[in-house]
């Protein structure tokens, strides 16, 4: 029996289910205040793709031309478009590998992609590729080259080894090297108000240190804040600060000071690790496995518990979302839903009903919504239409 607040407002505290709070949530929808709701399954933008292996980074690139995602996977880099064309394999032996110690990022209209000891970049309306960019250090066995561009127009380009720091600007030429101690590794890199904030990951086994530095003005890190955890999994800028997630399941906000706990997920409050041992080079969340959406901040992870090679129920993998009137949820897990694109003959529309009636077998649920995307003028002109769609199983 689930206890309902007095205030009809749900808290998500991964602790107890006395006065409204859950002990565990999956596939959970609580963007509706008072409500509880399931959430509806995530879409698979790709499925079934040769060498489309594990997904390093993701960004969806707005141009006058090529618009779409571009990723950085374990063996190739890919970009790919919502018309339904297949994922376009950017592979080149000479310029454009894939591996998971690599990565992409998107700035000024171009797609910069890290190579091992240089770096490339796409031009992405044009389709023109600049490669061997740099240079870079070799990522070692268990690290990654970290890519970071920031959004200012006149700032520069970061791209971290292990130990240091490299800044170019646009021009590619490299402006300032900022050293960290050796026992680190750059973990990820985000800016926010003039600061560059570096997340690491301790190889020697102690806390894992943020380091700030001022904009492409420092050699070395002005300030370090340790967080009680080996490992920064991956951080965010959120509102005028960072937030970071830690290998021991801790939600942390930094206030300038100090860290603020957000949230714990339930390994938090276990006997066990989230992770141990070495040979595992992105952590359970990955260095760009978070966004944020105003207050919200989302989480996609990996709830394997490497400590005894268990899973906790209730810390299943997949979205997890902090809302700071809810807390730390489950919204959706993995899924087998696949992205489709339908084509629809004007004889198909009904200009009295607004409707338009697909045929053809397709495996999303009736009321989904869908992008209509028109290649001629529609039957009615500009009319909205509905696209009625025959539900069908799987």
């Amino acid at each position: 029996m689930i206890l309902i607040p007095s205030n009809r407002k749900w808290s998500q505290n991964n602790s107890g289910e006395v006065f409204g709070m859950l002990h565990a949530t999956k596939n959970i929808n609580f963007d509706k205040e008072g409500y509880a709701q399931l959430a509806k399954r995530p879409t698979a933008l790709i499925y079934g793709v040769s060498n489309f292996e594990t997904l390093v980074s993701c960004t969806y690139i707005k141009a006058s031309s090529n618009s779409g995602y571009y990723s950085m996977t374990a063996a190739r880099p890919f970009s790919f478009n919502l018309d339904g064309a297949a994922p376009t394999d950017l592979y080149n032996a000479t310029g454009r590998l894939g591996d998971i110690q690599f990565d992409g990022v998107a700035w000024n209209d171009m797609w910069y992609i890290s190579q091992s000891t240089s770096y490339s970049k796409l031009a992405v309306a044009a389709g023109t590729w600049t490669a061997n960019l740099g240079p870079l250090s070799a990522p070692t066995s268990e690290a990654q080259d970290i890519l970071y561009a920031s959004g200012k127009t006149l700032t520069i380009s970061v791209l971290a080894t292990t130990i240091l720091s490299k800044i170019y600007n646009s021009s590619d030429v490299l402006v300032q090297i900022i050293t960290l101690p050796s026992n680190f590794e750059v973990r990820w890199i985000r800016y926010n108000h003039q600061r560059i904030y570096v997340g690491t990951k301790n190889i020697t086994g102690g806390d894992a240190v943020m380091f700030v530095c001022s904009d492409a003005t420092a050699t070395s890190a002005e300030d370090a804040w340790p967080v009680p955890a080996n490992w920064m999994f991956s951080g965010i800028a959120y509102k005028s600060s960072i937030v970071t997630i830690t290998s021991r399941g801790q939600l942390l906000r930094f206030n300038g000071g100090g860290w603020d706990e957000l949230a714990n997920l339930p390994v938090y409050f276990s006997n066990y690790s989230w992770f141990q041992g070495t040979g595992y080079v992105n952590g359970r969340v990955e260095q760009r496995g978070m966004g944020t959406d105003g207050n919200i901040i989302y989480i996609n992870l990996d709830g394997y518990i490497g400590d005894n090679n268990i899973y906790l129920d209730n810390q299943p993998s997949g979205l997890w979302v902090y809302d700071p009137n809810i807390g730390l949820s489950h919204k959706g897990g993995y899924s087998n839903d696949k992205y489709q694109t339908i084509s629809i003959t004007q004889g198909s529309t009904n200009t009295t009903t607004d409707v338009m009636t697909a045929g053809a077998t397709y495996t999303a649920l009736t009321g989904v919504r869908v992008w209509y995307r028109a290649t001629v003028t529609p039957a009615g002109g500009s009319k909205v239409f509905a696209l009625l769609l025959p539900h069908s199983c799987e």
